[in-house]
């Protein structure tokens, strides 16, 4: 699971051999806890489609906000260019 410093976790992946038996959620308590003993606000992204992780998410308190469309910027080389940003 990836996290940023502004409070946002997201890209959970366990591997098929080991789901469903509680990796991923000591994975998200544990994150979730460390950015709780820093006074930072938790927020995960999931993808609207993505079901288990919504109820994995709502089962250790997190709640949905609904925020319309989720986008994703990307900044990296262009195989043109140097640099695109």
């Amino acid at each position: 699971m990836l996290s940023t410093s502004y409070g946002t976790m997201g890209m959970l992946y366990v591997n098929p051999d080991f789901r469903r038996k509680g990796y991923a959620k000591v994975i998200v308590s544990q994150l979730t806890q460390k950015k709780f003993d820093r006074g930072e606000d938790v927020y995960v992204v999931v993808e609207e489609s993505n079901s288990a992780s919504q109820h994995l998410h709502e089962s250790l308190g997190f709640t949905i906000v609904p925020a319309g469309t989720l986008v994703w910027l990307r900044c990296g080389p262009n195989p043109f260019d140097k640099m695109t940003c």
